[in-house]
């Protein structure tokens, strides 16, 4: 039996009428089947005007450059080898147990990040108290100019329950490409600053590690906070 904790206190994620009890992995393969959530590959998550020089194909996924596939949980999991704003090594145990919102990006960026923390802040505040079953998660993909330190300054002007993640650089890559995630950096200025063209997702995943939904740029946060409570009201919460 195991156990995927959404509390401290013992409630669980499987539905068994009005109650909670255990989720059975034997039984079920993870908690988006649970819920009927399962991420679809149909989501066109691409980056808007994150990537103006880009072309359709370029900014967008799948076979035929519009959709995003469902992500397994070996692509997930690599997200286990960075480090958070502290400099502390994360491990499967700083996500497990809560939906975590995941959004990559680079503290240099001009308007979409900003604007996507501001949303995931926006997002964290509609939810009240069921925001502390969710975990905002932003991860860069400039690690030579995103330390730690740069991070810790970059969330704490959004969210302080935002945990900011970097590593090396081959580690950023690996989660990249694993999530599906586009960047290209533009040309270096004189003074060595540069900007980078990126898709501007984001991903919501499951407390069982399992991909559930994955949203657009454009999603405002009324629709992310809405669909969050829908999961918390079918689950009891």
């Amino acid at each position: 039996m195991v156990y995927v904790s959404l509390t401290q206190t013992g409630k669980y994620l499987r539905e068994d009428g009005h109650s909670i009890v255990p989720f059975n992995s034997e039984k079920t393969e993870n908690v988006s089947d649970l819920l009927g959530l399962g991420a679809r590959s149909g989501r066109v998550i691409c980056g808007y005007g994150a990537c103006p020089g880009w072309t359709q194909q370029q900014r967008c996924y799948g076979a035929r450059g519009l959709k995003h596939p469902a992500l397994s949980k070996s692509d997930i999991e690599t997200i286990y080898s960075l480090t958070d704003q502290h400099s502390v090594p994360v491990g499967p145990e700083r996500f497990i147990g809560r939906f975590n919102l995941i959004f990559f990006g680079y503290t240099a960026c001009p308007d979409v990040c900003p604007t996507a923390m501001t949303h995931i802040t926006s997002v964290m505040e509609k939810l009240g108290p069921l925001a502390r079953y969710v975990l905002p998660v932003f991860v860069t993909f400039d690690p030579m100019r995103d330390t730690a330190e740069v991070l810790a300054e970059y969330v704490s002007h959004f969210d302080e329950r935002i945990l900011a993640l970097t590593g090396t650089r081959s580690a950023i890559k690996a989660v990249q490409q694993r999530y599906g995630v586009l960047s290209s950096p533009g040309p270096k200025s004189e003074d060595g600053s540069y900007f980078i063209s990126h898709t501007a997702a984001k991903y919501l995943i499951g407390p069982d590690g399992t991909h559930v939904q994955s949203f657009s740029h454009e999603a405002p946060p009324e629709q992310i906070a809405g669909y969050l409570k829908n999961i918390f009201s079918r689950l009891g919460k």
